[in-house]
């Protein structure tokens, strides 16, 4: 490890503690919000209103001209925020 990369690193430790999320670059990639829906396991209506929601975390969205997320780029805490209390598979069977 470099004199660089610790300096990096304790940067990015420091923004941490302050409560911001930080990610290296490369660490996440561009995915449609259909791609990320199904990986998470959530329906569009969950998707939409946790994103409308005052508090839900920063995200990197591509949005085209009527403002619709045509792409995101995910981080720790979205995800986490996104996450439904009973994965969408169990509601199905209920």
């Amino acid at each position: 490890m470099t004199a660089d990369d610790e300096k990096v690193n304790a940067a990015i430790d420091l923004l941490r503690e302050n409560g911001y999320s930080v990610l290296r670059a490369g660490d996440f990639h561009w995915e449609t919000p259909g791609e990320f829906r199904s990986r998470l396991g959530v329906s569009t209506a969950h998707f939409d209103r946790r994103v409308k929601a005052p508090s839900c975390p920063h995200f990197l969205a591509e949005r085209g001209p009527s403002g619709r997320i045509l792409k995101l780029r995910s981080n720790p805490d979205f995800e986490t925020w996104m996450r439904p209390y009973r994965p969408l598979a169990l509601r199905k069977q209920l």
